[in-house]
């Protein structure tokens, strides 16, 4: 579960880096079907990024 959610932070880091507009930074996040095992994943990301002091739509968009 943990490489999994590293992965992920990673590749949103990555993009993190790539897509910024004029005042926030822009997270893509893809996931192309509805699973439970992603979803979980998914959730977990976003609450490391809250962690983090990335809140959606205050700091930072998460699309």
């Amino acid at each position: 579960m943990k490489k999994k959610l590293l992965a992920a932070l990673s590749a949103s880091a990555i993009l993190l880096a790539g897509c910024q507009t004029d005042s926030k930074p822009v997270i893509g996040v893809a996931q192309l079907v509805d699973q439970t095992s992603l979803n979980i994943i998914q959730n977990a990301m976003l609450d490391e990024f809250e962690e983090l002091g990335y809140k959606d739509g205050e700091n930072v968009v998460i699309d």
